[in-house]
């Protein structure tokens, strides 16, 4: 889900300040000029918001864009009407307002099939594939996106094409398909050569090298790594040089070269202190943090670990205030609705003041018949504005309610975030702070009783593993924090769909064995359970070498047995638990703790491995 880079608000920069601004007000005034064609008038107004607003002020580029949308229906401005709908989509899903986003391309599809307009069409398909990518509904995106590339090639689009195929390349990746991934980056690498565009080959360079980390091939994952950086650096792009730095960092990570991690990850920290922090820069810091601790330095992770929580508390409080921004645009759409009422009303007893002087003097020319009308027509008036007072009362009461509905929903999010805090603070005081004051009892000891070398050194080792205890169950409250929604339609249905995109990586084959799990459990458990499976599959697809895996699921009723094995090569299961790093073997004994859970490996060199985990409902 990559959103644009910001392009246009550099080439916009190369305008001078008066220009810019000429601009901008001579297609303002375009739009409010009647004399010109309704086509023009659009037109004009689109520019002036894909150009002005839709990157700098996206919430006033979506009111402006609602604006011109009701213009174009009422028009029936077809062409016009199509780039809209588009530009809503674009705008609704940088807002994360999906749904909303896939209802507009939709509707350009729609538009853009009755006007036979191929370019928007294949804008539209391909940005419908990318919804149902999001969605994990892979063959239904494969299908978009394959029709929007003919309709692209159709319309002799080649940028289109490119776009597309990187798309495509995409979704076979998120399926575990590599090698067909990696021949429709090819292809798209081939066609940006032809429009000589460096950057977009340099991102696909670095999709080719995500896809050959995942696979294992991390010789092969750096040089593409280090190619694309190349090219990033070439153009001062320092938005995709820094994804492609994490990128590297991550990689250098789970092959355990903490320095090299540490030495990249670091680069990137540079580049977000001149750009605005995003969920990558606090995966960044947990990579950090992993990597100080993993070569001793517990302050350092301590650190890292901290600016994490806070950047993600930064992260959390922003997505907030958007929210509440939301809600005071719609309250201000309200107010603007009612003055445009009051302004219509006002208008109508001009023309009707006027009317009934001109019945006046018609009355006093045609005698008393014409009175009598004249006074039924005042009765009816009277009834009229009646009419109207009692319809402007069921407005005001109507905005009254919408308000106190909207103040509601405002309480509500407050006292979440309250009960969150509370929880948290909890937690800390209950689980943290009782380590901490064992520590604290230990070192006291320690200072002020005189004791022998050899207990001195024992109680070292004490309070040494209670600081160690003390930070595992602080990183482990921080990621429960960062869980997101997962599986939308149930446990099983997403395990059995991760086992067939997992299927075909490295000629390897997964089955799901299931029994007892027609109902559906609790939810957070539910997504727990999950990450746990995805962990395991992907030890399995990177690390075993094997032809064939099976996941177990069993519910017996009050608890759940998960059984993941591989015909691999195997490993010493007492090696990995000692060092309890690499493999992802300590990031599911940390999930299957929290949950109360027991974990068991079993695995010899050449005969495969079992992973056991039991876990109680």
């Amino acid at each position: 889900m990559n959103k644009l880079i910001l392009n246009l608000l550099m080439v916009s920069l190369t305008i001078s300040s008066f220009g810019q601004e000429e601009t901008k007000a001579n297609l303002l005034s375009s739009w409010k000029n009647t004399q010109l064609n309704d086509s023009n008038r659009a037109e004009n107004y689109f520019k002036l918001i894909s150009k002005y607003y839709q990157q700098e002020d996206p919430s006033l580029a979506k009111t402006m864009a609602d604006t011109l949308y009701q213009f174009t229906q009422k028009k029936e401005l077809t062409d016009q009407k199509t780039k809209v709908e588009l530009m809503l989509g674009n705008l609704e899903y940088n807002n994360s307002n999906i749904e909303l986003s896939l209802n507009y391309y939709k509707k350009a599809l729609e538009s853009s099939e009755s006007n036979s307009d191929l370019k928007n069409k294949a804008k539209a398909l391909a940005n419908i594939g990318q919804i149902y990518s999001l969605y994990f509904k892979y063959d239904k995106a494969l299908d978009y996106l394959e029709k929007a590339k003919k309709s692209a090639k159709q319309s002799k689009d080649t940028s289109a094409i490119a776009a597309i195929l990187m798309n495509i390349g995409n979704v076979y990746g998120n399926k575990f398909q590599f090698v067909t991934s990696n021949e429709y980056y090819s292809q798209s690498i081939e066609l940006y050569k032809a429009l000589n565009d460096e950057i977009n080959q340099a991102k696909i360079y670095s999709l080719i090298g995500d896809n050959e980390d995942r696979s294992g091939n991390f010789n092969k994952s750096k040089k593409y790594y280090f190619r694309s950086l190349k090219v990033f650096r070439e153009h001062n792009d320092i938005q995709n040089e820094r994804q492609v730095l994490f990128s590297l960092s991550s990689s250098y990570l789970s092959q355990k070269l903490y320095d090299s991690c540490i030495y990249y990850g670091k680069i990137r920290e540079k580049i977000d202190q001149k750009l605005s922090p995003n969920i990558y820069s606090v995966t960044n810091y947990y990579n950090l943090s992993d990597a100080y601790k993993a070569t001793g330095k517990l302050k350092n992770a301590f650190e890292y670990l901290e600016k994490a929580t806070s950047i993600e508390s930064q992260l959390q409080q922003y997505n907030a205030n958007k929210k509440l921004q939301n809600l005071e645009i719609k309250q201000i759409k309200t107010k603007d609705s009612l003055i445009n009422v009051a302004k219509t009303y006002q208008t109508n007893l001009k023309h009707q003041k006027e009317k009934t002087t001109l019945t006046f003097f018609w009355a006093l020319a045609l005698g008393v018949v014409l009175l009598i009308a004249f006074l039924i027509f005042k009765n009816v008036k009277r009834k009229q504005r009646k009419a109207e007072e009692e319809r402007l009362k069921q407005i005001e009461e109507k905005e009254k309610i919408l308000k106190d509905l909207e103040l509601s929903t405002i309480d509500a999010m407050i006292q979440g975030q309250e009960k969150e805090r509370q929880k948290l603070a909890s937690d800390l005081h209950d689980s943290v702070g009782a380590t901490l004051s064992a520590a604290k009892l230990q070192f006291e000891h320690l200072i002020k009783d005189e004791i022998d070398a050899k207990m001195r050194e024992e109680l070292i080792k004490k309070t040494s593993t209670l600081l160690e205890d003390a930070y595992v169950e602080i990183r482990s409250m921080a990621h429960l924090k960062n869980s997101g929604v997962i599986a939308k339609n149930g446990l099983l249905p997403a395990v059995i769909k991760l086992a067939e995109n997992a299927s075909g990586a490295n000629s390897l084959k997964f089955e799901v064995q299931s029994h007892g799990l027609e109902e559906r459990i609790d939810n957070s458990l539910e997504i727990s359970i999950f990450r746990i499976i995805q962990e395991l599959v992907t030890n399995v697809i990177k690390h075993s070498n094997a032809t064939k895996g099976i996941i177990h699921l069993t519910n017996h009723e009050e608890s759940i047995n998960i059984m993941v094995e591989d015909n691999g090569k195997g490993f010493n299961p007492n090696q990995v638990t000692k060092t309890k790093a690499g493999m992802g073997i300590s990031s599911i004994d940390k999930r299957v703790e929290h949950l109360d859970g027991k974990m068991t490996i079993e695995s010899e060199k050449l005969k495969g491995t079992t992973v056991i985990i039991d876990i109680p409902l």
